[in-house]
């Protein structure tokens, strides 16, 4: 009731996705034409590319809450169908309400290839991410998560990484499949493209130098000029 109240009584709204306009358009007495999609990009002071970690292995890297919108526990499924092979390990960095049971799946599965990492600084986790071959993105079943584009799928790009997340409508009003790779909702598909892009270090490369000349168009400077636009229609603001 309080978000649909503010809505009703803001001048202007800004949303992160044109789905997200969408879904408050939707809503009893909202007029359309005040929402504006602003996507939100990333803060290219804190990620950025920096040289790769020489290592043996190919690594998976996940960071973020572990809520229901993150489909953490798919994450740990996919590892488990990529357990057989020594050369590919998982790495989760964060924590939330489903850590307990996340820890608990990956337990029952005796799976030795997914480290668990708490939660870290901004500062850090840059670095980490640069350790990782492929990020991944989010894989919940909830609506939210259909309508959204995770901040980790802008982090991963930026620190120029090939990533994979869930096929939305959300993430497609941005990256095309030349620029990230989009998979089904189910623990198969992310399996699938972990193990593609293990063997194909060519696409690797390609999916790395696209997704990052991509994602910079959302780089700050980028962001604040499209919201100055935005706001200037309402306001004597020019640039």
């Amino acid at each position: 009731l309080l978000d649909w109240l503010g809505v009703m009584l803001a001048h202007v709204v800004i949303v992160d996705t044109e789905e997200h306009k969408k879904y408050w358009s939707s809503w009893f007495g909202v007029d359309k034409n005040k929402i504006h999609a602003l996507y939100l990009g990333f803060n290219d002071e804190i990620f950025y590319p920096i040289p790769a970690v020489q290592k043996n292995y190919f690594l998976v890297h996940f960071h973020g809450y572990y809520i229901p919108v993150q489909g953490v526990e798919k994450i740990i499924e996919a590892a488990r169908l990529c357990a057989d092979n020594p050369k590919i390990r998982f790495r989760l960095v964060g924590s939330g309400q489903d850590s307990k049971k996340v820890r608990k799946l990956a337990e029952q599965y005796k799976l030795s290839n997914i480290e668990f990492i708490g939660r870290v600084s901004l500062a850090e986790l840059n670095a980490y991410i640069a350790e990782a071959d492929v990020v991944l993105g989010i894989f919940g079943d909830t609506p939210k998560a259909k309508r959204v584009v995770p901040n980790k799928v802008y982090e991963g790009l930026a620190v120029k990484k090939p990533v994979i997340t869930m096929d939305t409508p959300a993430v497609r009003e941005i990256f095309s499949d030349n620029e990230i790779v989009l998979v089904k909702n189910d623990p198969d598909s992310i399996a699938r493209s972990v193990l593609k892009l293990f063997n194909d270090k060519k696409l690797c490369e390609q999916l790395s130098k696209s997704g990052y000349e991509k994602v910079c168009e959302y780089r700050p400077m980028a962001v604040a000029k499209s919201l100055i636009n935005i706001v200037s229609k309402y306001i004597n603001i020019t640039i």
